[in-house]
């Protein structure tokens, strides 16, 4: 829907500029000692929207980690305003706020045709930095596809545009940068490494975490990926080296840095880990503790794909404490979320086909719009030659 009201409101705004061109020649013909005053008039009003749009965006960037439903609205208003002026990088901000909203709500198709727009406006306006973002929040939304499905192919895809960031910020001397890829390429390796049972891809993947940790400490940048690469870290020392005490130091410095930040989405991963931790050492009262505390705080951000990881989470702790009931409960109640996550893809990817096949019908009939006119003025060439030769 966003999509075909872009394209509306692009055209709209096509309309309205000739007009206001047209109009402004009158006005030049008629009175052109005032064109000065009218410029400087232009100027500050398109000033005055480029601050509104990112005045706009900011508020949509507060709600980022604490309500989804705040950063569609504000980033959609941006959107609209930037449209209007025809501010391609108040778009791109603003679609990327866009693309983050469906990629929480765990609209995936929609997710990446935003984030494939942000991308390509970056690129044009020769955004660097902008540009290693948005190839982040694709690898994201490939991880997170290929996580889910445990399609390697996304998974792979994901894992591209993470080391394609981490090579353009390395070139351009952007620290932040790294230190983001090497954390994104880390937590994709580790998913490939479960769905192939490359166990000595943990390693690596260790190594990720640790090198950017250091960064972070030796620069100073990058301070906003600490608390993942710590999470990050944890979730190796207890999956693959078994050293639970370690992994809970690191999950609880990971914590104490969201609670400061004020980061809730955060929190759901800790609180996960935390669990998964506590579930591993049989200390199963700790375990549905934290699962309970991702459970509500998911639900309470509304985002699906959370609230659906928090109910495998208590259908694990549950079905290990031999709890049948409770876990028969949290898996049906896994699976209809589930159910109900990829119905709302299906209908995505339905209205993206029928966009394209509507989009393929038009050009079509441009196509043999064409032809016909070209064959038409082949025969009244013809017409006009066979004149000249027989007169």
């Amino acid at each position: 829907m966003i999509k075909r009201l872009f394209i509306k409101n692009y055209f709209n705004y096509k309309a309205l500029n000739f007009n206001c061109f047209f109009l402004s020649c009158i006005y030049f013909l008629g009175c052109n000692s005032n064109n000065t005053e009218l410029n400087k008039t232009s100027s500050t009003t398109y000033s005055s929207d480029t601050a509104f749009i990112h005045q706009t965006i900011a508020k949509a960037n507060f709600f980022k980690q604490k309500n989804f439903d705040s950063l569609f609205f504000y980033s959609n208003t941006a959107l609209q305003k930037s449209i209007t002026i025809n501010y391609k990088f108040g778009q791109a901000k603003s679609l990327y706020g866009v693309a983050t909203y469906y990629r929480r709500k765990g609209n995936y198709p929609l997710a990446l045709n935003y984030a494939q727009q942000v991308a390509h406006l970056y690129d044009s306006l020769s955004k660097i930095k902008d540009l290693v973002e948005a190839k982040f929040l694709l690898a994201n939304i490939y991880k997170e596809m290929g996580g889910e499905k445990g399609v390697t192919s996304y998974l792979d895809e994901g894992l591209k545009q993470a080391r394609d960031a981490g090579l353009i910020a390395i070139q351009n001397s952007y620290t932040a940068g790294e230190i983001t890829s090497l954390n994104m390429q880390g937590i994709i390796l580790k998913d490939i490494a479960n769905n192939n049972g490359q166990k000595n891809l943990y390693d690596t993947v260790f190594n990720f975490y640790k090198k950017g940790v250091e960064l972070v400490r030796l620069t100073g940048e990058g301070r906003e990926d600490l608390q993942k690469l710590h999470n990050n870290i944890a979730q190796i020392y207890y999956l693959h080296y078994k050293n639970y005490t370690k992994a809970l130091a690191h999950l609880d410095t990971s914590i104490q840095i969201n609670i400061a930040d004020n980061t809730p989405l955060g929190l759901t991963y800790n609180y996960d880990a935390t669990s998964s931790t506590y579930l591993a050492m049989d200390k199963y009262d700790l375990a549905k503790e934290y699962a309970h505390k991702m459970l509500t705080l998911s639900q309470s951000l509304k985002t699906p794909f959370r609230v659906l990881d928090a109910y495998n989470v208590l259908l694990r702790t549950n079905k290990k404490m031999g709890s049948n009931d409770s876990a028969l409960y949290y898996m049906e109640k896994a699976t209809a979320l589930n159910d109900s996550m990829n119905n709302i893809k299906k209908t995505a990817q339905i209205a993206e086909m029928q966009t394209k096949y509507e989009t393929q019908k038009k050009e079509d009939e441009i196509l043999k719009l064409n032809i016909t006119n070209e064959t038409k003025n082949k025969n009244k060439l013809l017409v006009s030659k066979a004149i000249d030769y027989n007169g």
